[in-house]
């Protein structure tokens, strides 16, 4: 799927806000993400997911039946396929993928989930992750949900990008700014 804007108050927005209403009141937020990755899994799997999705020649009912039948084929909760086809209805399906990550920042919010980005030189042992986890937890006062990547030419240390924020403490950086406080100095 396609990303199209991220902006605060676009109309996926809106789309995403009305569903985690929906979906808060009767409690199948851990459904609906479920439904919507299983969509992603559809649209991966569907190379041309994204030209059917913004297909201005398609008619409503054209697409309403197509997203049907693929949909007949899911396991979807019928909350979700109601949604999609509310959709469909208003010539939004283009924007699925941005309604999808509108609505998982609404759940991040509700469940005080913060995600950080940690940049290793070498793969973290759990009980790095386990450590690094709750002293983030305990700072941020949220839960955390580590994504982590390996990046051999940090040489050692950590990189944490937690939203804007980011803190070097990588073996990398800090050469950098010896080299370039020996460079000033001279």
């Amino acid at each position: 799927m396609k990303k199209i804007s991220t902006r605060p108050n676009t109309i996926s927005n809106r789309y995403a806000r009305a569903l985690f209403d929906l979906v808060l009141e009767r409690d199948a937020i851990d459904l609906t993400l479920a439904d919507f990755v299983s969509l992603r899994e559809l649209s991966l799997k569907v190379k041309d997911f994204d030209a059917f999705a913004a297909d201005p020649v398609l008619s409503r009912a054209e697409q309403e039946g197509i997203l049907t039948q693929v949909l007949s084929k899911m396991s979807l909760q019928p909350l979700t396929n109601d949604f999609l086809k509310v959709v469909v209805r208003h010539r939004r399906l283009f924007m699925l993928e941005n309604i999808i990550q509108s609505f998982e920042v609404l759940v991040a919010k509700y469940r005080r989930l913060v995600k950080a980005h940690v940049q290793t030189a070498r793969a973290l042992t759990e009980v790095q992750k386990s450590a690094l986890s709750l002293s983030l937890s305990r700072t941020l006062n949220s839960e955390i949900e580590l994504i982590e990547t390996v990046d051999e030419s940090l040489m050692g240390g950590l990189v944490v990008r937690v939203g804007s924020e980011m803190l070097d403490h990588s073996l990398k950086s800090k050469l950098k700014n010896i080299h370039q406080s020996m460079i000033e100095a001279s």
